[in-house]
């Protein structure tokens, strides 16, 4: 998208990926839980599935959830200074 400019070309130090995830809400029993992470683990491991993520230009990455949890806690503590300058304009 050549004529949409990025947010270092307007001032923000910024890097990011898009994320991806199947989440569940908390108290979601552990049996469930480990339920979802397994199918999910299956489709990200399928061949045909990872083979149109990466022809999508993209990368597949499975993340079980106590990983996921500790990636999504580490972006928000990341993007939360930026959120607050951005709210203040």
């Amino acid at each position: 998208m050549p004529d949409i400019p990025t947010m270092r070309s307007q001032g923000y130090d910024v890097v990011s990926a898009s994320i991806g995830a199947l989440v569940a809400p908390a108290g979601t029993p552990q049996e469930i839980v480990d339920r979802l992470a397994n199918a999910a683990r299956a489709v990200v491991a399928d061949p045909n599935h990872a083979k149109k993520i990466r022809d999508f230009g993209s990368t597949i990455y499975f993340h079980g959830p106590d990983e996921f949890t500790a990636i999504w806690v580490d972006t928000e503590k990341r993007i939360a200074p930026l959120l607050r300058q951005l709210q203040e304009q």
